[in-house]
C-alpha cells in the first residue's frame, strides 16, 4: 500500500511538471529519449534539456524525512544544507522534491499529500556566497 501511495505520489509529480513545459521544448523520442545508448563510461544525460547548469547550483534533496536544500560554494564544494521543512513548517514524511521544468516551482510530497511552492524560496535561502556565484 505504500508503495502504491510512492507512486501516485510521483506519477503526479511527473504530471505536474510535464504540464508546465514550455511549447518550445524538443520532442524526446524513442528508448533513450534521442540520446544515444548508455555504454560503460557515465555520462551526462540529456545535455541542455535535462542536465542544465542552472541545475547545478544548488539541489533540493529528501533526508531522514526532511527537505533540504544545499548550494555550491565559491569553491564549488557543497555547502551546509539547508533545512527546507523548517522553513515551510512541514511536518516529517518522505518528501520526493522536484523542480518543474521552468523552475518556477518545487514541487514535493508530505504524508501523501503533493504540495507545491514558488520557486524563489530557494533564493531567498541561497547563502551571499552562493549568490555571487550564481548565473540566474
Amino acid at each position: 500500500m505504500k508503495g502504491t501511495g510512492y507512486f501516485n505520489c510521483l506519477f503526479v509529480l511527473v504530471t505536474a511538471t510535464w504540464f508546465t513545459q514550455q511549447s518550445d521544448f524538443p520532442k524526446l523520442t524513442g528508448p533513450y529519449l534521442g540520446q544515444k545508448p548508455p555504454g560503460m563510461t557515465p555520462e551526462v544525460f540529456a545535455p541542455g534539456i535535462v542536465s542544465t547548469p542552472e541545475f547545478r547550483e544548488y539541489s533540493i534533496f529528501d533526508f531522514k524525512d526532511r527537505l533540504y536544500a544545499s548550494f555550491r560554494t565559491a569553491t564549488g564544494a557543497w555547502g551546509t544544507p539547508i533545512d527546507l521543512s523548517q522553513r515551510l513548517n512541514l511536518p516529517e514524511g518522505e518528501m520526493l522534491p522536484t523542480l518543474s521544468p521552468d523552475r518556477r516551482y518545487l514541487f514535493f510530497c508530505n504524508r501523501w499529500d503533493i504540495y507545491w511552492v514558488s520557486a524563489k524560496i530557494i533564493d531567498e535561502l541561497r547563502p551571499t556566497e552562493a549568490r555571487k556565484g550564481a548565473s540566474r
